[in-house]
């Protein structure tokens, strides 16, 4: 199981080298070591591979045009997979949260205890 990616979107604008060693050389280098060594992979993309915007879902064989580095970066690791892993399965998701790390609900919750008012945008879905 890859759990490692660089997520830090605006990051990735800034620092693409890192962003691409993480989410593509390092996804070439499992998908080989995959095959070599005959496991199945399980890697962890995103829906910024898209370059859609909809209220609707994202169908997974809908044109791949990344909007960022970051996508790019999540794509150039999936092509990786479909090219040198035999035995795979890729997960896009969006909107992670959890203990670590920043997030939506945390920010909210930070900015909640600090603000008597807080503005938020009002146009993104997840």
């Amino acid at each position: 199981i890859n759990a490692a990616a660089f997520t830090d979107v605006d990051g990735a604008e800034k620092n693409p080298s890192n962003a691409y060693k993480i989410n593509a050389e390092s996804v070439e280098n499992l998908s080989k070591l995959s095959h070599h060594l005959n496991f199945t992979l399980i890697h962890f993309s995103t829906d910024y591979v898209f370059n859609k915007s909809s209220f609707e879902a994202i169908c997974e064989n809908e044109a791949l045009n990344p909007i960022n580095i970051y996508g790019n970066s999540k794509l150039l690791g999936e092509n990786a997979i479909l090219k040198y892993a035999e035995r795979f399965y890729i997960f896009r998701i969006s909107w992670v949260y959890g203990r670590h790390g920043k997030n939506f609900p945390k920010t909210i919750i930070k900015l909640a205890r600090e603000k008597e008012e807080i503005k938020i945008v009002n146009d993104q879905f997840g």
